[in-house]
């Protein structure tokens, strides 16, 4: 292919996937790509059909190192939110929907502001110049708003934190086998845990997440043990990487635009769509894969059954047949009809968390910290199932 394409996960593609992004898109928004043995869509139009279309199923096979050395993600995939289809999907989510209601997630509004309070005055208190931004803000905002949902004490959150960050790096495409044995060994602690703390909601109920999976289960009997402990595991560990990963790009994308920084500090009403702009532009959700079902044609192209679909949505969501100046960033942007939560069935089932969580945060960091700045350190990422996550993101801080 011509010098602007680059192979999916090569560091060429990692350090700018745009090029490569816009060459695909122009070349076809759905195309075989024979260095990935499988389909790419890039194009808006086609992803939204591909996730829309009963043909494609979710349960993709993992790599052969990740069965080998990560045996129990076998037991996410089977029974897992994320990775079946219908009409186990539509039940299971049926189950979680309840809890996610956006009047809900409204009412978390007092302790997510807590939480993120509390976490800036630790920054404070703990002076200096620089933070890592990930570790200090962006990664424990979302887990301690998800673990405290679900109904984890405050005392244990640092284990499901830990748990939390042993999965991910389990799933980075560099990860060794001793990685991936390490997080297979993670997957067992937490389904422990799961179990443990299941079975004291059933003799104490709260009002949290786990009370009433376990009412669910014991008196619905609408969802399993297994299904139980592993939505439980999705919904603490991949259900806040896409919160922590809107953070992080969130606020790297306002530093690199002074200018829509400055436009954002001087009309706080513009957060919520700045939010969408975010998703949009920025790489929190890179991709999402699909297996074909069935042998059929669609849109001009032929798919053969057990195919693997890669859906690049930060490529959809560049489009410019949808999105006029695609490669500005815009925090007014409107209409903004985003691929970054995902459509159709599998829609992120977080996105109202996320929607009310990340404007509260931002907002609470970049005015606590008015001069915050990046500093000269390269940017690394690392490449998991569905994400390209920075690795670290230090910043300068004057309070």
């Amino acid at each position: 292919m011509a010098s602007s394409y680059h192979a999916i996960f090569s560091p060429e593609f990692l350090s700018d996937p745009y090029p490569t992004y816009n060459y695909l898109r122009a070349h076809s928004p759905i195309c075989f790509l024979e260095d990935m043995n499988g389909w790419a869509v890039t194009g808006h139009r086609e992803a939204v059909m591909v996730l829309k279309d009963k043909r494609f199923g979710s349960s993709v096979r993992v790599g052969p190192s990740i069965q080998e050395n990560v045996p129990l993600f076998s037991k996410l995939q089977e029974n897992s939110l994320v990775h079946v289809d219908q009409p186990r999907h539509t039940r299971l989510r049926g189950v979680l929907q309840r809890s996610f209601d956006p009047a809900i997630m409204r009412q978390l509004q007092g302790p997510i502001r807590t939480i993120v309070t509390g976490l800036l005055d630790d920054i404070a208190a703990r002076g200096g110049s620089e933070i890592e931004y990930i570790r200090d803000f962006a990664f424990p905002v979302p887990t301690s708003v998800i673990a405290q949902f679900v109904g984890v004490p405050p005392s244990e959150r640092q284990l499901f934190r830990n748990w939390s960050r042993g999965i991910t790096e389990g799933f980075d495409i560099n990860a060794t086998p001793e990685m991936q044995i390490a997080a297979n060994t993670v997957f067992r602690e937490f389904r422990e845990y799961i179990l443990k703390l299941a079975e004291e909601r059933r003799r104490s109920p709260r009002d949290d997440l786990m009370t009433r999976f376990v009412e669910a289960q014991d008196e619905e009997g609408r969802i399993s043990e297994e299904e139980l402990v592993n939505n439980c595991i999705l919904l603490l560990t991949a259900g806040h990487e896409t919160s922590a990963s809107l953070l992080t790009n969130g606020i790297l994308t306002l530093l690199q635009h002074p200018d829509q920084m400055a436009r954002l500090k001087d009309n706080p009403s513009l957060m919520s769509s700045a939010i969408e702009e975010m998703m949009r532009y920025s790489r929190s959700l890179q991709m999402v894969m699909r297996v074909v079902k069935e042998d059929f044609e669609l849109d001009g192209q032929r798919f053969k059954q057990g195919q693997t679909v890669v859906l690049l949505l930060s490529a959809a969501n560049r489009d410019p047949s949808v999105f006029p100046q695609p490669d500005r960033f815009d925090i007014g942007r409107t209409p903004n009809p985003h691929l970054g939560f995902g459509y159709g069935i599998h829609h992120c089932l977080g996105a109202p968390l996320a929607r009310v969580e990340a404007p509260i945060a931002l907002w609470e960091f970049i005015t606590r910290f008015p001069d915050v700045s990046l500093t000269d350190q390269p940017l690394e990422y690392m490449v998991t199932l569905r994400n390209l996550t920075l690795k670290e993101l230090p910043l300068r801080i004057h309070e």
